[in-house]
């Protein structure tokens, strides 16, 4: 079977680099990987129960599986609080002027005389 695979830029570097490091080229190296991750994952669900495929689990197995696997990253008061407090340094160089939201400063300032199609057939190459 052949499955192509998007990475961006530096994701094929790294891949490169760590195929050329094991005498492989990078399609090889990434189909080796592949191949490892799924034996590994198949042999876990062979050996524990617990982590089985959802497509085995009743409807209340699931939510109870879900609800455990997003709880660490429910927003609560402390975590919000621990966030806020990590990132409360940080301030804009260039502050907007009170009353507005800065957006003043690029709203009908756009550089050059590209069309809107100019721009959406630039952003769509970028995508």
């Amino acid at each position: 079977m052949t499955l192509t695979i998007e990475l961006a830029p530096e994701e094929l570097v790294w891949l490169r680099l760590r195929a050329a490091g094991r005498g492989q080229d990078a399609a090889r190296y990434a189909a080796d990987l592949l191949r490892r991750d799924l034996e590994a994952e198949y042999e876990d669900a062979q050996t524990d129960e617990e982590d089985r495929p959802m497509s085995t689990m009743d409807p209340e197995e699931k939510a109870r599986f879900l609800a455990a696997l997003i709880e660490p990253y429910r927003p609560t008061p402390e975590r919000v609080a621990e966030k806020q407090a990590r990132f409360a340094h940080l301030r804009p160089a260039n502050p907007p002027t009170d009353g507005t939201n800065g957006m003043h400063r690029v709203f009908g300032h756009w550089p050059g005389d590209e069309t809107d199609e100019q721009v959406a057939d630039a952003l769509e190459k970028l995508s």
